[in-house]
């Protein structure tokens, strides 16, 4: 039997993988400058952007958001916010005060099209929760029922992040 020889591809398929192998190299490289962008531009200058992110957060869940201060770095390749004096929610209605919350945000949040967090430190919260029947609660002076299926997506957000510390309550 005769040794098969495989044939270089014709033409036409040649320029096919050529640009192909272009465009994922021109990706590679836009993604590298996007994470640059990020790393040295948007994140070290958050704070900036603090009254911006309040309403959109307050919005999001329908309650008053005030932050203290917002410092920024990286942990390694993953971007970290440390929020300082966190206030939701209307301080005369059982809002919630928290010391510091240090977010770890994870890259799936890109896919997610929300924020995901790697780690969510939250350290001295000032929480009062009052559970008003089998599955219903009062938090932030907001009543919650757990069987409604309108009021699962906070749940459901919380539920999606990787890990969630609770320290000095």
């Amino acid at each position: 039997p005769e040794p098969h020889t495989s044939s270089p591809p014709s033409p036409p398929a040649h320029a096919v993988l050529r640009a192909l192998g272009w465009a994922v190299l021109a990706l590679y490289f836009a993604a590298g400058l996007g994470f640059l962008v990020v790393r040295h531009v948007l994140w070290p200058r958050l704070d900036q952007w603090r009254e911006p992110i309040e309403q959109a957060v307050s919005a999001r869940i329908g309650l008053p958001v005030r932050i203290g201060s917002l410092e920024t770095s990286f942990d390694r390749l993953r971007p970290l916010a440390v929020v300082r004096d966190l206030r939701i929610g209307d301080p005369d209605a059982g809002g919630v005060r928290i010391g510091e919350a240090e977010a770890l945000l994870a890259w799936r949040s890109l896919l997610a099209g929300e924020p995901r967090f790697d780690r969510l430190r939250l350290s001295g919260p000032a929480i009062e929760l009052e559970r008003l029947g089998e599955r219903r609660w009062r938090l932030l002076g907001v009543e919650f029922d757990l069987d409604s299926p309108g009021e699962q997506g906070l749940a459901d957000w919380m539920l999606a992040q990787r890990r969630i510390e609770i320290v000095d309550a």
